[in-house]
């Protein structure tokens, strides 16, 4: 898209805003030799002018290995008519020279990779040896930043023809006008649609007027130009030439070649100019100077994304300024602030007509179509959803991503943070920055990076897989996807409505939903969270802690785990091979292991099951039930417990302080407290102990120890083979059963001292032995009868 201009005020040169576009002119005549005084800095340009047969010399400091781009221009009124380049080295001896192929057919250019370090020479001539003034001009090669390219665009393009920046006045209220009254309705519907690409992002207010307007647009002259009027650095009017062959040919609709030469050519009559130092014609690899020069970076460029060989990057029609010329027109015009708020962009915005026309055209499937994003605030999202392509979302500033067909075909500002990203369909790559991303792949087998940040991560339909980086990371999970963290990365977490296995590195999962799932932590300090089913949390290594949820939850412990349950949270079941105190709000308690443990109730009823070693189970409040394995069981009951014993299940001891029947299977009863209170053997043999109060000891139809342990105790004789430990004549008791004996008289018939204790043999194998009474009479008078 050539601009034509009065006499020749748009030729210029390329250099990076980095490198600082300025102008060096000619005070004293230039020497034509080493001795010359003036030098120049990859980046500048040197304005002079030649005499008759004159020759000027400037001097350069070129580094080795680096490319450098020179160029002599005509430039200004009487340029230079045929100019010639010669480059010496230090000593004055020619190395290279150009004649001709430069911005205009007779200017000179000549690209140069510095065999040393050192001093060069650029020596500007006339090839006829004739009079006029010249730009010398010397830039670094390889890739530029936008800035650079930016501010070649605004800078540098002028700066090396011999003039300066330009741009409207519009201190006063950042408005300019534009007259689109000799356009048809298809070119002029363009126009708007370009000057709302323009809006969106330089913050100026472009309003259509009738006559008298800063801007006018005509399409009578072939091709597509545009030219201005300047008075110092300030534009007063431009033209935009766009002609109605070009808009036939290359198409009326959005995302059209036409649309976006009404980008281009408004570009220029803002007072930018192209992106290299080329009008008209250029070709990549020849006008070019930046490497990464093509559409990707500016509208201004003369190169499609498929002719710059050196960026990944695909052809695709612009639908907005690119981000070099972002910072051009703020270098022009000021840095606006834009969509401060909250919005959507790609596929459904609400970010205003130019973006809307994006998303139009993106859902309208025109061809490929490339845009990019600026924004100022809030909290934004990339929408892609209705894509069914393959992607890569990348949200980091200046980062290319490619959707719809495209690659490379989506940029994001400097300057812009957009935190949310939706993908579509396909197999999609998500990248996010160092914000707070919220990265959703929907459909597909994806890949989502979060970096840093505290992001929220969701892999959608699809084996996913998810990479959180730095910060605190939440995943959103199924059972297909993988999760990867990184040692450092934050306190991170799994929300699943499927079981879940946390990854190394990974400290939080989450159950979601109401399926009866399953959550497995790693070997860090985890805390795993229950839905409303019936879960299993398995805390794994580390200081975990387990939240239960509505259902009847498993938690599997180990001696440093937290657990933690609320009211009306289900019937809860707690599995460790460690000592453990049953939580609030928990029921349940299955010792496993091969370790003699302990296992404590609350004041809930609670069912405690031991393993096979020797466990002591404890109930505290409430109606227990304590279940005994094959170990040596102790049982800490409070008297409203039911305890079951398996036959064979060990030498079972329970703690009692309160009266209490053994149950089957049981051998010992312990009285605890200091209580008067009752202790009651059962068939098997049993050890009966009492307390410091006045108890009552029946050993039932087994083998019986009975041993009171201080208090006014009574104990009872029923059948077996039972032994009185520790009666005190005068204090105690002893009952017998009326089946054995009628009187004392009977009783006392029966007795015989053997072996230092008195021995009653009530035949049938029934014998009760007094341990300690080696006189049958100090009996008599504690006995009796039930």
């Amino acid at each position: 898209m050539p601009m034509p201009q009065p006499p020749r005020a748009l030729d210029a040169a390329a250099v990076p805003l980095a490198r600082q576009f300025t102008r060096l002119s000619e005070g004293g005549d230039a020497s034509a030799g080493p001795g010359t005084a003036y030098t120049i800095q990859p980046g500048q340009s040197f304005s002079g002018r030649l005499d008759w047969s004159d020759e000027d010399w400037v001097r350069v400091h070129l580094v080795a290995g680096q490319s450098y781009v020179f160029e002599l221009r005509g430039t200004g009124s009487n340029w230079l008519v045929d100019p010639l380049l010669g480059l010496m080295d230090a000593s004055g001896a020619l190395v290279d020279w150009s004649d001709d192929g430069g911005f205009h057919a007779f200017d000179s250019r000549l690209s140069f990779t510095a065999a040393s370090t050192g001093t060069y020479y650029l020596a500007a001539i006339d090839y006829a040896r004739q009079p006029g003034n010249y730009t010398l001009s010397a830039y670094q090669a390889g890739t530029w930043s936008m800035a650079e390219i930016g501010g070649y665009l605004s800078d540098g393009y002028w700066t090396a023809a011999g003039v300066g920046r330009r741009a409207f006045d519009v201190s006063q209220d950042r408005i300019i006008t534009y007259d689109i009254g000799a356009l048809p309705a298809d070119a002029a519907r363009l126009a708007v649609a370009a000057f709302e690409a323009w809006a969106s992002v330089s913050g100026l207010s472009f309003r259509a007027v009738a006559g008298g307007a800063d801007i006018r647009f005509g399409d009578s002259e072939g091709g597509a130009f545009a030219s201005m009027t300047t008075s110092g650095t300030r534009i007063v009017s431009a033209e935009v030439n766009i002609a109605a062959t070009w808009v036939a040919a290359y198409g009326a609709h959005y995302g059209s070649y036409a649309h976006q030469t009404y980008i281009h050519e408004i570009g220029h009559a803002l007072g930018l100019g192209h992106a290299g130092p080329y009008n008209g014609t250029g070709g990549y690899g020849r006008e070019n100077i930046a490497v990464n020069d093509s559409w990707q970076a500016s509208v201004m460029s003369y190169f499609d994304q498929d002719q710059n060989t050196a960026i990944p990057a695909s052809e695709a029609a612009l639908l907005t300024p690119m981000t070099a010329d972002l910072l051009a027109t703020q270098a022009l015009y000021g840095t606006p602030q834009l969509r401060s708020g909250d919005h959507y962009y790609g596929d459904l915005t609400n970010a205003g007509r130019a973006y809307a026309i994006v998303a139009e055209t993106l859902r309208g499937g025109t061809g490929p179509v490339a845009f990019t994003i600026l924004d100022h605030g809030g909290t934004d999202v990339l929408h892609l959803a209705h894509d069914t392509r393959n992607q890569l979302i990348d949200l980091r500033q200046g980062a290319h991503s490619s959707a719809y067909g495209g690659t490379g075909n989506i940029t994001i500002a400097a300057g812009t943070v957009i935190e949310n990203a939706i993908a579509g369909a396909g197999h999609d790559t998500v990248i996010g920055n160092a914000a707070g991303n919220w990265l959703y792949g929907r459909d597909g087998n994806d890949h989502l990076y979060g970096l840093d940040g505290n992001d929220v991560l969701i892999g959608g339909n699809g084996a996913d897989r998810m990479f959180g980086g730095a910060g605190h990371d939440i995943y959103i999970v199924d059972a297909s996807d993988t999760v990867v963290e990184l040692a450092g990365g934050g306190w991170d977490t799994i929300q699943s409505a499927w079981n879940v296995r946390l990854a190394d590195h990974v400290e939080d999962a989450t159950l979601t939903g109401a399926l009866h799932t399953i959550a497995w932590g790693n070997a860090a300090a985890n805390q795993l969270s229950g839905n409303a089913g019936d879960n299993g949390l398995i805390g794994g290594g580390g200081a975990d802690t387990l939240i239960g949820g509505a259902g009847n939850d498993r938690y599997y412990t180990d001696a440093q785990d937290i657990i933690i349950e609320a009211p009306g949270g289900g019937i809860d079941t707690v599995h460790t091979g460690f000592d453990h105190v049953l939580g609030y709000q928990v029921e349940n308690l299955v010792l496993g292991g091969t370790a003699p443990v302990r296992g404590t109730g609350n004041a809930l009823d609670n069912r405690i099951e031991g393993n096979d070693a020797g466990n002591h189970l404890i109930g505290l409040g409430g109606a227990d039930t304590l279940i005994g394995g094959a170990g040596n069981d102790v049982y800490s009951t409070d008297g409203f417990d039911t305890l079951i014993e398996a036959p064979g299940g060990g030498i079972d001891i329970v703690l009692s302080p309160v009266s209490l029947a053994l149950a089957p299977n049981f051998e010992h009863l312990f009285l605890g407290g200091t209580a008067s209170i009752a202790a009651y053997g059962n068939s098997g043999n049993n050890q009966l102990r009492g307390n410091a109060g006045d108890n009552i000891l029946a050993g039932g139809f087994g083998d019986d120890h009975l041993t009171g342990f201080g208090g006014a105790d009574r104990f009872l004789f029923r059948a077996g083979r039972d032994i009185v430990a520790d009666f005190e004549d005068g204090v105690d008791s002893i009952a017998i059963s009326r089946s054995l004996a009628a009187s004392v008289a009977d009783v006392m018939a029966r007795g015989a001292i053997s072996g230092g204790d008195a021995v009653f043999d009530f035949g049938g194998g029934d014998v009760l032995r007094v341990a300690g009474v080696t006189n049958l009479e100090l009996l008599r008078d504690d006995l009796a009868f039930f």
